[in-house]
Parts: C-alpha cells; structure tokens; sequence
C-alpha cells in the first residue's frame, strides 16, 4: 500500500466509521488514512454508541462520524437519536450513507438534523468534498471543533429543565463552552422556584419531565409575570418535530423552540437571538 502523506487534507481529524460491512469499514479506514484523517472502526450502533460514550469525556473528542443508515439491530438513525447528547458535546458532524433507494432516508436525516447523506456506493471524490465543507478544511491549517466557539462578551445567566441527567449534563457542559453561566434544575417546579429566586437571561425548558411539567412550569411563570411585570424568554426543548407541537409550545407562551437531539447550530442561533434581546 502506498504511504500515506505526510500532510493531508483532512490531517489530524478524528473519525468514528461506523458499518457492518466490513469490507466497507476497511475500504473508508484506507481512504481516510491516505487523506492523513485518524479514523476509529465501529462495527455496528451499539458499539458506536458506547466508543461516542467514551470519547466525549476524553481529551480526544471526534470531529466527524459517517455512520451506515442501514445496520442490523442499532441502525444509523437510532445511533444518532441515542448518542446525539454525546455527539453534540464533542461538536461532532455526521455524515449518514444511504442506500438512495428507502423511502424516507432523506427525511429522516433531516429531522435529526444529520448534516449531510451520501448515496452508496459512495464516489471519493464527493466524501472528501463534502467532509472539507462540513469541518472546514478547506484550507490545510486546522479548524477548531464547532463546539470550542469565542465565549462571547456578556455571558448570559440561564436556568435548564432538564430531567434526563444525560443530557441536563450535556446542555451544561455545551453553554458553558459558550461562555455562559447555566444552572440545571430535575423538573418544571424546580424551575419555577429557581426563576423566583434568581433573575435568569432566558430559561430552557424541557417539556416532558416529572411532578410539573414544561406547559405547567411556563404557564406559572407566566402567570406570576402578569402580576410583577418582566418577561423571561422560554426555549422549549422537545422530542416532538411537528407543527402542532411548536404551535403548542408557543400558544403555551414559550419563545422559541428546539428539537431534540438538539442541532448545535440552533442552539447559537437561540444564544446569538438572547445576547441581542439583551444587548437592545
């Protein structure tokens, strides 16, 4: 085999493959070697889940996972909807490879907000285009993981409702990244004693949790506002993906909306509509 160069251009960045194929994991495990990328094989969801697991608590997070949407027992769609929180901590991209012929796929990548898909047989030319875009490396110089943004000038104070202690954890550790100053909270009525007793920038809030939930938790804030004036803005965070369920959850009072796994890019866009409302 010839040697790899010794500065390519995905040089240095970290890739979980994940396929059940193993012809298929060696033949990316080659390719991506040859482009000087550190690939890591996983041959199936459930593996994958556990090596994601792993390596968002190390100091050798991944930048990229190009998973098979069509394995046996965890598929491609269910790694990414069990391991997003993880995914989301590292900043990791995902490239999802699709049979091109399932009703569906496409669709389903896009509610999970799956960055890119690839038809197989896959084309090197067009993985390696689409990899440069989707982690910047265009250029040969590295580029800093999404999630290691500038902290920004004013950190903002915000409360999470979050009952899942997994991805309460992970919703801390990606605002403070940020720059931010979180506090968590196990359920809706935590949270409204917190807001009570701490002024907050904007609060995000869990719709599906335990004793009080997002609805009741946002309707007593909500409630108590009209009596002492003030208006906190409310993220609601849910697995839901329809219409009905976003217009549930601003009739309900809530100002936006975000939809688990939770697309890193939404959250700045959230973060970024904050710091403005502030700034103004």
């Amino acid at each position: 085999a010839a040697e790899s160069p010794a500065h390519g251009p995905l040089d240095g960045l970290r890739v979980l493959v994940v396929d059940d194929n193993e012809a298929h994991r060696l033949m990316l495990e080659d390719l991506l070697r040859g482009w000087g990328a550190e690939p890591v094989l996983a041959a199936g969801g459930v593996e994958a889940s556990t090596i994601l697991e792993a390596a968002a608590a190390s100091p050798s997070p991944f930048h990229l996972m190009i998973a098979d949407a069509s394995m046996p027992g965890m598929d491609g769609f269910a790694l990414v909807e069990a391991a997003g929180g993880f995914l989301m901590e590292m900043g990791a991209e995902v490239i999802m490879l699709t049979s091109g012929r399932k009703p569906g796929e496409k669709e389903r990548c896009v509610e999970l907000g799956i960055t890119a898909h690839l038809s197989k047989p896959l084309r090197q030319a067009e993985l390696l285009r689409t990899i440069e875009q989707m982690t910047g490396r265009v250029r040969p110089e590295p580029i800093a993981p999404v999630s290691l943004v500038v902290a920004p000038v004013e950190p903002l104070r915000l409360l999470v409702a979050e009952d899942n202690p997994v991805n309460q954890k992970l919703a801390m550790v990606l605002l403070t990244r940020r720059g931010h100053r979180p506090m968590a909270v196990d359920n809706g009525s935590e949270a409204v004693e917190a807001w009570k007793s701490e002024r907050f920038d904007a609060i995000f809030m869990d719709v599906q949790m335990p004793e009080m939930d997002g609805f009741e938790a946002t309707a007593a804030i909500r409630a108590a506002e009209r009596e002492t004036g003030g208006h906190v803005p409310i993220v609601a965070m849910t697995a839901h993906a329809m219409q009905g369920d976003r217009d549930r959850c601003l009739d309900a009072g809530m100002d936006d909306y975000l939809t688990k796994p939770i697309s890193i890019r939404e959250v700045d866009r959230v973060l970024d509509q904050l710091a403005a409302r502030r700034a103004a």
